[in-house]
Parts: structure tokens; C-alpha cells; sequence
């Protein structure tokens, strides 16, 4: 047996030991047999027993994918140890990966079979002679920042009268105070005061312990440069004053858009209103000359109701004077149903009900399109005069009769049974 001291972590690595007694078929960490072993305490090993190290250290984020969320990413060292004689640990065998999830793959698989084919493993397990960590029985203050540290959930340092409580790893960090500070680690301005979420302040436990303002690790801001607080602020003020600069001008646009629009209509209406009194003028002329000939094109046709029609017409007028006058006119007539796909304005022999003259083509068609086609209600057969039964009042009435007086009506089927009865609709 020999007395080794179990390679502790270094900084802010993550990893784990292990003592390692075979392999099997699972992948990574699992395949690996053996014994936990703690980072810093001193054990029992027996000489030629291979110890597994692995450190990996925080490299950045994953960007998401279609197999994967994302999440941290991390590199790792690999070191196989060997027990030795003289009291302590020999290399066998170190490399560097840069990502950890290939660290226990075929490469490490091949030089750990490789060692333990030259050193079998005895399958001792580990004697603690002395824990990295001592957990304390009873709370405290932690020597380190002087927060309570309730029992065992901190750990010992030191014996005797000089035994003292600190936190397990490191001690809870603290918000960026009012004043500002300085990442100690790229020198960059933090924000100061209210919640900062990308810098916070650390304990570093070296030489009675100091805080430090650091960005938080994530932002790996030695190797990714971070904004100032003051420039971060500027570039905020920046983009507002360009978001405003793009409003206003989107503002002036819109604004010099709807008077060119209300300009257009302006020109629109006192167009149409010349045009209407032209018109209106030509009417009061020919209103007492007499139409030589007239000149009808019918534009469009459909059907609005059952059995009735409209046309939309536009009629040319000859006068003795030799002018013409154009109007549009919306026709009504008795035809047969809707419009055909064909666009037939109906049979010369339809009867006209009604005509309507507009001076202008817009009107015309505006008031044809508004014009829909309306079915009639469906009815039901046998309630022409109602549902109500024309000689108790009941309903259901569907029986054409009539009553003792000859008035005619219709009655229920229990009415209409009674032959005997004289029916009154009076």
C-alpha cells in the first residue's frame, strides 16, 4: 500500500478521480469500474493501481439545434496516474480534448486497457487517511466572508483551537454595489446600482480573502470582450434616438402621403362637380328639343330577384339639333331568375317596371353594384295562410278548407278529420 494525495482541482475546473479496475461496453464515465476517489484527500492505494483524472473547464455556449437545446459546452483533460512505490503519482499518460463529451472515447479506452494489461488491478478499495473536507457538526460563521454557515453544510479547516467553518467550494456572491466597479478579470466598467445580471461579486480566498467584481462566467469576458457600463448605456440612448429619427420620419411620411390623398380627392370632387353641372347644363338644353333617334348598349345584366332583372344601360340621344346626349340608366324587368353566365339582358318581350337615369357612369355602376340578388323565404307546403289552424287557432295548420260561411282557410289535421263538425273562420 501507498500513501498518495488524491490531485485536487484547479481553479474553477469541474471534474472527478477514480480508481480504475476494468472497462466495460457502456459509454463515457460509465464504462469505467473502479472507486470514487475525493480531489485532495490522502488514501491507501495499492502500488501499480491506475487512477483516472478528469478536469473540464467551461469553453462556451451551444447554439441550438434540431437534436439539442443548446447548453454549455466544456473541454477536457484526461490523466491516467499510476500508483507507485516511492509515495506518489506518476503521469502515464495526458491529453487535452477539446470537447469533454469525446474525453473517455476509443483513444482513452486504448491506453487505459493498455496499462491495466501491464498493471493488474488488485481491487483494493481506498483507505481515507486524511478528508479534503471535514463537515461541521455545528453552524458557524464562515471564515472567509462571515456569512452563517448552518450545520453540515460547510466543512473544517485547520485543528484544534485554530479549527474554523468556511462554505464548500466558495461563498455566495454578492450584487455590484451602488459606486459601480471594475471586472477584475478584463478590466471593463460593470453597471452600477439596481440589478445587474451579467457581473456580480466573488470572494477570492487568498490572503484573508477579497471581493472582486467579475462578469459572470458564461460571458467568458477574458476571451469575449464586454461592453462598458457607460458605452452600453450610450449605445441604448443611440438606438432610441435612431428608433425616434425613424418614427418621425415615418410620421412625416405618412403625413405628406395622406394630403397627397387628400389633394387627389379635393381634384376628384371638383371634377366631378364640373362635370355634373355640365351635365345638368346639357339637360336644361335639350329639355324642350325632341329625340330624333336614341341608341341603347346594354354593359351588364343579372338578376336581383326571382322573376325580375336589371340592366345597366347606356343610352345615346339624338336631338333635332344635331347633338347627342349619353346617360346611364338602370333597368328593371321581368325575367326569368338570375343573370345567365352569358350576360343575356332577357327577352325583347320582357315588361319594363322601371327605370332609373344617372348623369354619370360611376353612379350607375355603383348603384348596380349595390344592388344584390335576394331569394325568397322558403315556405313550407300547406302554410301559405300561417301555421295557425284557421278554426281552433292551434298549430300545425297545413289542410286546405273552407268553413260553413264559404270563407276559405286552412285548418289542422284535427279540424280537418271532424266531418261532422261545421267549421267557422269568422
Amino acid at each position: 500500500m501507498t500513501q498518495i494525495t488524491v490531485p485536487p482541482l484547479a481553479g474553477r475546473a469541474r471534474g472527478w478521480r477514480r480508481t480504475v479496475h476494468g472497462l466495460t461496453d457502456a459509454r463515457g464515465g460509465f464504462a469505467v469500474q473502479g472507486d470514487w476517489l475525493e480531489p485532495g484527500d490522502v488514501v491507501d492505494l495499492p502500488t501499480g493501481t491506475v487512477v483516472l483524472a478528469v478536469d473540464k473547464t467551461y469553453t462556451g455556449q451551444a447554439a441550438p439545434s434540431d437534436y439539442t437545446d443548446g447548453g454549455p459546452t466544456y473541454a477536457a483533460d484526461v490523466t491516467l496516474h499510476l500508483v507507485t512505490a516511492d509515495g506518489g503519482l506518476t503521469a502515464a499518460w495526458s491529453r487535452r480534448f477539446a470537447r469533454a463529451t469525446s474525453a473517455l472515447g476509443a483513444t482513452t479506452r486504448k491506453q487505459i486497457i493498455g496499462l491495466l494489461a501491464a498493471h493488474p488491478p488488485t481491487r483494493i478499495p481506498p483507505l481515507v487517511i486524511q478528508a479534503m473536507r471535514r463537515p461541521n457538526r455545528e453552524p458557524g460563521p464562515c471564515r472567509w466572508c462571515g456569512e452563517h454557515v448552518p450545520a453540515h453544510q460547510g466543512h473544517l479547516v485547520g485543528h484544534g483551537a485554530d479549527v474554523a467553518v468556511e462554505h464548500w467550494t466558495r461563498c455566495f456572491d454578492r450584487p455590484i454595489p451602488a459606486e459601480g466597479a471594475t471586472c477584475a478579470l478584463c478590466g471593463v466598467e460593470v453597471a452600477a446600482g439596481g440589478y445587474v445580471p451579467d457581473a456580480r461579486l466573488y470572494l477570492v480566498r487568498e490572503h484573508g480573502g477579497r471581493w472582486e467584481a467579475r462578469h459572470i462566467p458564461s460571458l467568458a469576458c477574458t476571451t469575449i470582450p464586454q461592453p462598458s457600463a457607460t458605452a452600453a448605456l450610450a449605445a441604448h440612448h443611440e438606438a432610441l434616438r435612431v428608433l425616434a429619427d425613424l418614427r418621425a420620419e415615418q410620421k412625416a411620411a405618412d403625413a405628406r402621403r395622406e394630403k397627397r390623398a387628400a389633394t387627389a380627392r379635393a381634384r376628384r370632387a371638383e371634377q366631378d362637380a364640373a362635370d355634373r353641372a355640365a351635365r345638368e347644363a346639357e339637360d336644361r338644353r335639350v329639355r324642350h328639343l325632341t329625340v330624333v333617334a336614341r341608341d341603347e348598349h346594354t354593359l351588364n345584366d343579372k338578376g336581383v330577384a326571382p322573376g325580375l332583372r336589371v340592366a345597366l344601360i347606356e343610352r345615346a340621344s339624338h336631338y333635332t339639333d344635331g347633338s347627342t346626349v349619353i346617360r346611364w340608366l338602370l333597368r328593371e324587368y321581368a325575367g326569368a331568375g338570375p343573370a345567365s353566365p352569358t350576360g343575356d339582358a332577357g327577352d325583347a318581350d320582357d315588361a319594363v317596371e322601371e327605370e332609373t337615369v344617372y348623369l354619370t357612369v360611376v353612379d350607375a355602376r355603383a348603384a348596380y353594384r349595390r344592388l344584390k340578388y335576394t331569394r325568397d323565404a322558403p315556405t313550407r307546403p300547406g302554410r301559405e295562410n300561417g301555421s295557425r289552424c284557421a278554426n281552433c287557432g292551434g298549430a300545425g295548420a297545413r289542410h286546405p278548407r273552407r268553413d260553413s260561411s264559404g270563407i276559405d282557410g286552412v285548418v289542422c289535421a284535427r279540424c280537418n278529420g271532424e266531418e261532422t263538425v261545421a267549421l267557422s273562420f269568422a
